[in-house]
């Protein structure tokens, strides 16, 4: 597992992924939000696609385990003045309310992290109908544990 005090270092350098454009799925989940929705970004790091979704009108707000990432992400909504919410924090325990986000997304993160710990978070802080999007690197903890969540 990758530890936060990698993840500063990175971003203090500029991390290869610490881009303009967002994720390369972002604009797909654009059909799939609402307007009114909250939106929680996990692993948002430097705020990429939290600023991306905000521009378009959608409240959002980002979580990344790095002070550095979260910093710049600030620094980016306030010069930008977009009203984006970034919090420090770590994703397999999250800081939020239960049932407080309509949809969740994710962009190469969680297979970083403790899985279990994380869709327990997940599915804590979702709405009853709410849904989460996920982009992931396979890897092979998580193919057994989304096996015994079928069985």
């Amino acid at each position: 597992m990758i530890k936060k005090k990698e993840y500063d270092r990175w971003y203090k350098k500029g991390a290869h992924w610490e881009v303009e454009h967002p994720s390369k799925t972002v604009d797909l989940l654009l059909p799939e939000l609402k307007k009114d929705e909250i939106v929680l970004d996990l692993g948002c790091g430097s705020g990429r696609d939290c600023l991306f979704l905000a521009r378009r009108g959608f409240k959002t707000v980002g979580i990344d385990i790095s002070d550095v990432a979260i910093e710049k992400a600030r620094k980016r909504a306030k010069s930008e003045k977009l009203n984006v919410k970034f919090d420090v924090g770590n994703i397999e325990e999250l800081p939020y309310e239960d049932k407080s986000f309509d949809k969740i997304i994710s962009a190469y993160t969680i297979e970083s992290v403790n899985i279990k710990k994380v869709t327990k978070e997940m599915h804590r802080v979702l709405k009853d109908d709410g849904k989460a999007y996920l982009l992931i690197i396979i890897v092979k903890e998580f193919v057994e544990y989304a096996e015994g969540l079928i069985k």
